[in-house]
């Protein structure tokens, strides 16, 4: 189980040695094209990079992002598959990030239960805690 593996390799070829090696000439000159695109024509990059900060800029300062939400039916069930069993990966991260709290939540309430003396702000902080840590429980429990 602990024997020394012995290999004949080069130590000094490694793995991005030789994919440099490769594709090394591409992408120097997909670099060299770059370079001399924005040289030839700075101007119109400039112009272009503003405008997409200023689009991006009316993207979040509107509803239009918000409108697309509220167009889906809610009350819709979510259609599980063979190949989806928690029904998509919107509510995979969704989870994940309920489990995520609960288990900041488990520690906090783990590290006021050690205390020897609770103060009211960590009374306070616990019941916090332990109401979230319920509220995730019947979100959990809700979905399909």
């Amino acid at each position: 189980m602990f024997k020394k593996l012995r290999s004949d390799r080069d130590p000094a070829r490694t793995v991005f040695d030789e994919v440099r090696n490769e594709f090394g000439k591409y992408v120097t000159k997909a670099g060299e094209a770059f370079q001399s695109f924005i040289l030839k024509y700075p101007k119109m990059v400039y112009v272009f990079m503003v405008a997409l900060i200023l689009i991006s800029a009316a993207f979040m300062f509107t509803d239009t992002l918000h409108n697309v939400n509220d167009k889906v039916e809610t009350n819709q069930p979510v259609q599980k598959n063979a190949f989806s069993p928690l029904g998509g990966f919107g509510q995979i991260m969704e989870t994940t990030d309920a489990l995520q709290e609960t288990y900041r939540l488990k520690s906090t309430v783990e590290r006021l239960l050690h205390k020897n003396h609770l103060s009211a702000q960590d009374s306070l902080i616990l019941e916090h805690a332990l109401d979230r840590m319920n509220e995730i429980d019947g979100q959990l429990k809700l979905k399909p």
